[in-house]
């Protein structure tokens, strides 16, 4: 939508919106866990569970970024 290419912001390794699938797997490494998004061929999540990152890919490119925090004890 509008508002994800309005957002320029990046991770430290340079990984942001509109990047490629290939750049995210370079940056992170193969991630922890690959979902599927509703049957929708081209579209997935991958997870990095010990950095606590969601990116959501379309199309081969990332069009969304989620970090989890875990709070601490």
């Amino acid at each position: 939508g509008p508002f994800t290419k309005a957002f320029a912001g990046r991770t430290k390794e340079g990984i942001g919106i509109s990047s490629s699938r290939a750049d995210v797997i370079s940056a992170y490494g193969e991630p922890t866990v690959t979902e599927s998004i509703d049957g929708k061929p081209g579209f997935e999540v991958l997870r990095y569970k010990p950095l606590g990152l969601m990116i959501e890919i379309g199309a081969g490119k990332v069009y969304s970024i989620a970090v989890i925090f875990k709070p601490t004890p």
